[in-house]
């Protein structure tokens, strides 16, 4: 006996069944207005085709389109004989957020004798975390660091990041800039800024 497929409309196309749910993944971190949609779909399982990672899809749930990006989807269940539904997960560009919190810093002395050396004093200081989401890699840059390096003998210093420029009282870089996949095809990079100490001895 040939399969009994459900015909309510036509289902060749997927279609959006209920309504939207919104998620809002910062809102407890003070950010509320970046957000997810999950819209549930479903489709004949003849015609069914898997999305496409990143396709883009506007959503409006203040009332302005905003442009987000197929991050996730469920597997297919077939509810009934031959009608598939699934769940698909769209996200924007998250806004840029700080947050705050604390972090050892190396406050680093470099010797002026030579050949070179590095001491570090172990600081506990406030920071501020910077989170920037893209749909392109970010360029990182380095942390102010001074590293020895011995070659053939001879102590070279190295400066990366403006290291011995650095006034005090002005933000700087605790740690080099961070980059990840927050989610599919979304970068985020991060970075941890510190406010540059006075001289410690």
């Amino acid at each position: 006996m040939p399969a009994k497929y459900v015909n309510d409309g036509d289902f060749s196309v997927a279609k959006q069944n209920g309504a939207t749910e919104y998620n809002y993944p910062f809102l407890n971190k003070g950010d509320d207005q970046s957000f997810e949609a999950v819209i549930t779909r479903r489709q004949d399982a003849v015609s069914y085709r898997k999305p496409v990672a990143m396709t883009p899809l506007s959503f409006s749930p203040n009332g302005i389109p905003v442009q987000c990006y197929l991050v996730d989807q469920t597997k297919p269940q077939n509810i009934q004989q031959g009608l598939l539904e699934w769940k698909e997960t769209y996200a924007m560009i998250p806004n840029p957020r700080s947050e705050y919190s604390s972090i050892t810093w190396p406050y680093q002395i470099l010797s002026t004798m030579l050949p070179y050396a590095v001491s570090e004093i172990q600081l506990n200081l406030g920071c501020r975390i910077y989170y920037e989401y893209s749909l392109t890699e970010f360029d990182l840059a380095p942390a102010p660091t001074v590293q020895v390096v011995t070659i053939s003998g001879i102590t070279y210093a190295y400066k990366f990041g403006g290291w011995g420029d650095i006034v005090p009282g002005s933000s700087i870089l605790a740690k080099g800039q961070e980059q990840a996949i927050y989610k599919c095809g979304i970068f985020q990079r991060t970075s941890i800024y510190i406010i540059a100490p006075t001289a410690v001895t």
